[in-house]
């Protein structure tokens, strides 16, 4: 990889243009109909492209019953990192072969944006318009633009050359309405005014497609870089996110062995543990944030090894999980390679909406890394 990055290099004062091209779905009919999948195909012949591809979006929430009507002021808004919640699972192919994909991608990518974006007031604006943090303002009509990255797709994310033909063909599959989020509002005694709770809804799209970034070279320099790139092992690396999910949970301990059902051939370096109660399929409740659920101790099992070794102790009602907190933050500090940095979520929102126990697998014996892991 490292040969590839250099061929690059010695061409990069060679791009003659490089300029966004609009790709839309194969078909648009499935765009609204739950669990039906939406495929782009991207062929860019003989040009690059650049791994930041963006998804552009833009629809509406409606009353299921067609005889209702939401005003500007009604209670009811898409949850944050909405987006990723229409579609839980997305598959990227490239020339057949199947090379990254995300299940469950609303929860994967919203702990992965939780635990390695920058502090809310530096990275708001992208934030906002990539759907990644919505408000009841906006009304019922949304449009956002966003990176396939941040959906859970680590091949868009990580990678650090262009792609040479793209041959890409990216497959959304929809979701139910469980990006949508109603309340109702407070009396001024304090309680809940049940008027105020709008009728169910349903996101309806309108327009979907992705804008693909093109890379020119002038063309005696396309000629040979495309020469020197057959030369080398052209071989694309990058982390791959894995959402597992566990339903039905009860009691007061649990033991989740995920051997047989974990696809990645080497042990994760990192994982993220996150609890919903009552959430799945509630337009009541905000499908985006999660639940401490009272947990006071937790861990990972590894090839007979115990992440981390220390018992947490947590204490959520006396405001005593600090440890965990700080676990949260270690993923950034590890791979933005920052000591301390402004996290995304603080000590209050953590422990209210986005409570995200976080543990560190990468200290790992060198010859387990091909065993499949356990907790």
């Amino acid at each position: 990889m490292f040969q590839i990055k250099q061929v690059y290099d010695k061409y990069v004062d060679e791009v003659s243009r490089f300029q966004y091209r609009n790709f839309n779905p194969i078909s648009t009919l499935n765009l609204n109909e739950e669990n039906k999948t939406t495929t782009f195909k991207l062929d860019i012949e003989d040009d690059f492209i650049s791994k930041d591809i963006e998804y552009y979006i833009e629809g509406k929430i409606s009353p299921v019953n067609a005889t209702k009507t939401y005003n500007n002021k009604s209670n009811i808004k898409m949850v944050n990192n909405f987006v990723a919640h229409l579609f839980p699972q997305i598959e990227v192919q490239k020339h057949g072969t199947l090379i990254d994909e995300i299940d469950f991608a609303g929860i994967a990518s919203t702990v992965k944006g939780r635990v390695s974006y920058p502090g809310a007031d530096e990275y708001n604006g992208n934030g906002i318009n990539s759907g990644f943090k919505t408000f009841a303002q906006e009304g019922q009509r949304f449009s956002v633009v966003g990176r396939l990255g941040e959906l859970g797709l680590g091949f868009f994310n990580d990678i650090t050359v262009p792609i040479y033909k793209g041959g890409f063909e990216i497959t959304f599959t929809r979701n139910n309405d469980n990006a949508i989020y109603r309340w109702k509002s407070l009396k001024a005694d304090g309680t809940e005014d049940p008027v105020t709770l709008r009728v169910e809804g349903k996101v309806m799209i309108n327009n979907f497609y992705l804008r693909v970034p093109i890379i020119e070279y002038n063309s005696e320099a396309k000629t040979n870089l495309i020469n020197d790139l057959f030369k080398e092992n052209y071989v694309f690396q990058f982390k791959k996110w894995q959402c597992i999910q566990h339903t039905k949970i009860t009691g007061k301990s649990l033991t989740f062995d995920i051997t047989n059902i974990y696809r990645n051939v080497q042990n994760p370096i990192w994982a993220f543990i996150v609890f919903q109660n009552n959430r799945l399929n509630n337009q009541k409740k905000d499908n985006s944030t999660f639940d401490h659920v009272d947990v006071k101790n937790l861990w990972i099992e590894l090839s007979g090894r115990r992440y981390p070794e220390e018992s947490l102790n947590l204490e959520w009602d006396t405001d005593n999980y600090c440890l965990a907190y700080n676990a949260y933050q270690d993923y950034k500090r590890l791979f933005n390679k920052k000591a301390d940095s402004i996290p995304y979520v603080d000590i209050k929102d953590f422990k209210n909406l986005y409570p995200i126990y976080s543990i560190d697998l990468s200290d790992q014996p060198k010859r387990i890394s091909d065993v499949k892991s356990r907790f």
